[in-house]
């Protein structure tokens, strides 16, 4: 039987901790990459239909009405958020 020295023990160890932690990394890099590559397909999506609608955003929002309509939107898009967490604070 072969004995096996306290600084070689320490060292396998320390070399199955960084084996762990790469695969985690390798994990937490692939979640990340699949988060973007969904973003990415959601936004070329929006993108096809407005160049197929052949909508030119510069010019819509450049535009008196188009301002007006985006403050709106926003203004909506901040009351809904904002029903939304009154919702789940009064589910808790």
């Amino acid at each position: 039987m072969l004995a096996v020295s306290g600084a070689a023990t320490e060292q396998e160890s320390e070399v199955e901790a960084l084996r762990a932690r790469v695969a985690q990394l390798e994990h937490e890099l692939a979640e990340r990459t699949e988060r973007a590559n969904a973003a990415l397909a959601a936004a070329q999506d929006r993108l096809y239909w407005i160049d197929r609608w052949r909508i030119d955003p510069n010019r819509v929002l450049g535009s008196r009405p188009g301002q007006v309509a985006y403050v709106i939107a926003r203004q909506g898009r901040r009351a809904l958020r904002a029903a939304g967490r009154v919702r789940r604070r009064s589910a808790r």
